[in-house]
């Protein structure tokens, strides 16, 4: 039973006002108390079949799961705040300057020579590495292009790499589903000796041979450590090849560093994430039609809307705020129920939430989620807690852009549904429900939080290349591992 329906009961049981200005003897007070006990047993007793299987350690938080919602809607914080954002908006109903401009450069350029194949090292015939992927398209990317520049350091040929079915994206896709295989195999053939399959004396070794059983096999690595330099490749699977002619890399995905390697490890790293990896037509056509159907329905959408929001006369003449050129925001939230429950935070859900994320980490995640032990307090000061949609769509504002500027958010539906991410503006509109904890306590009006926003934080540097810092991934700062600068007086 959900939560809307047990809260109704509840509601239709409670006393009414009369009964309230009248205390009630023990006896009664007792057998209410007794209704609610009896309530509870009678919900998870309908839901007992689904409990016959379950592990003793995980009764519990079902019971949690059972008795209430998995999410419930957060009461507004800062409401103040939030209205003094609306009426800021209305007041400045034009986008800034250069707003939909391609970002600065600043030099920086793409300088990675496809032509030029990286140093191709002496194949060890009797070396293969078998690589399971796993996670959303993002991992496996990281997966791959990982695998190719461990494969190089080993002297290994690669086995095309496997992908591990999500349980939490739960699809079966294979390599060739997603990327160019052709393409992968004909941009680094000089580079990494990758094969379709294992020679027969090896044919043993499947992923089904090592499904749940990798800490059993020798030859299987799970417990790979986050962002591991080359010496510990080489100190534990050097031998692992020696003896069983094959090494298997469970759940492979962020294990590699990105310091102390060659520079042409590096370079062919680079190349691999961006330009051996090219999805397959079908997904290269459906993403040019999606993107053209964007932007038809944002242009429909403020044309329909720009009658009603139109910016102070300039020069005599009433402007509309929109362009209609078809502009659009795609936003990747990145708050799905398992990326949430991952990072172990607190979102304004109550004890509710709080059981019900922590029942689903243990359930999704086979190993141990290291923020878990801190508490979600010290997270959120930390900058270690995804925005939530309310403080993307403040920070959107605050960045400049207006009512009008639809918001299509990609991924799989975030945590708490509409309620939750009705703030953003969808189509349109910063509502009064949306709700701000964090950004705007530095200052005492959002309409400050706003202009200092975009002059200082900002400044000059929205979507421009920013260098990579020490333990910083290069897939997400590219530069300086795989782009050039060229100072010129325009990109000072």
């Amino acid at each position: 039973m959900g939560r809307s329906r047990s809260f109704k009961a509840i509601r239709e049981w409670a006393p009414d006002a009369e009964e309230i200005a009248s205390p009630a003897p023990p006896s009664t007070l007792f057998r209410s108390s007794s209704f609610f006990w009896l309530l509870g047993l009678a919900i998870a007793s309908f839901s007992a079949y689904e409990l016959s299987e379950a592990p003793v350690v995980s009764v519990k938080s079902m019971w949690i799961d059972q008795l209430f919602s998995e999410y419930i809607p957060p009461g507004s914080v800062h409401l103040h705040l939030i209205r003094e954002r609306n009426d800021w908006l209305i007041e400045n109903d034009t986008e800034p300057p250069g707003l939909w401009d391609p970002p600065k450069s600043y030099g920086w350029k793409p300088c990675l020579d496809t032509s030029v194949n990286t140093l191709a090292k002496h194949r060890d015939q009797q070396r293969y590495l078998q690589v399971f992927c796993t996670g959303g398209l993002f991992q496996l990317h990281i997966c791959v292009c990982n695998a190719v520049t461990v494969a190089w350091l080993l002297n290994a040929s690669l086995v095309i790499p496997y992908f591990q079915e999500s349980i939490v994206w739960k699809d079966p896709s294979v390599f060739e589903d997603i990327y160019d295989l052709d393409h992968f195999l004909s941009t680094i053939k000089k580079e990494v000796h990758v094969v379709y399959q294992l020679p027969p004396e090896l044919s043993w070794s499947t992923p089904e041979y090592y499904e749940r059983r990798c800490l059993e096999r020798p030859n299987c690595f799970f417990f790979i450590p986050k962002h591991a330099r080359k010496e510990w490749y080489f100190e534990n699977l050097l031998p692992a090849f020696e003896s069983h002619g094959v090494v298997v890399l469970d759940r492979y995905h962020h294990k590699l560093a990105f310091e102390g390697l060659p520079s042409e490890a590096t370079q062919l790293r680079c190349k691999t994430n961006f330009y051996s990896l090219r999805f397959v037509r079908p997904i290269v056509d459906l993403a040019r039609k999606l993107v053209k159907r964007l932007q038809l329905k944002a242009k429909l959408l403020q044309k329909d809307r720009g009658a009603k929001f139109f910016s102070p006369y300039v020069n005599g003449t009433q402007t509309l705020v929109n362009n209609l050129h078809g502009h659009f925001l795609g936003l990747h939230l990145r708050f799905e129920k398992d990326m949430i429950a991952h990072s172990a935070c607190y979102y304004g859900g109550g004890l509710a939430e709080r059981q019900a994320l922590a029942s689903y980490r243990r359930k999704t995640f086979k190993t141990f989620v290291p923020k878990a032990q801190f508490s979600a307090e010290y997270l959120r000061r930390n900058g270690s807690c995804p925005l939530t949609p309310e403080e993307v769509g403040l920070l959107l504002a605050g960045l400049g852009f207006k009512n009008v500027t639809p918001i299509y958010v990609a991924g799989k539906n975030s945590y708490g549904g509409e309620a939750r991410i009705g703030c953003l503006g969808l189509h349109g509109s910063f509502t009064e429900r949306c709700v701000f904890i964090q950004f705007c306590r530095k200052f005492p009006k959002c309409a400050d939080w706003s202009k200092n926003l975009q002059r200082f934080i900002h400044k000059d540097r929205q979507g421009a290349p920013s260098p990579r810092k020490e333990r910083y991934s290069s897939y997400r700062y590219p530069a300086p591992d795989c782009m050039c600068r060229e100072l010129t007086k325009s990109s000072i």
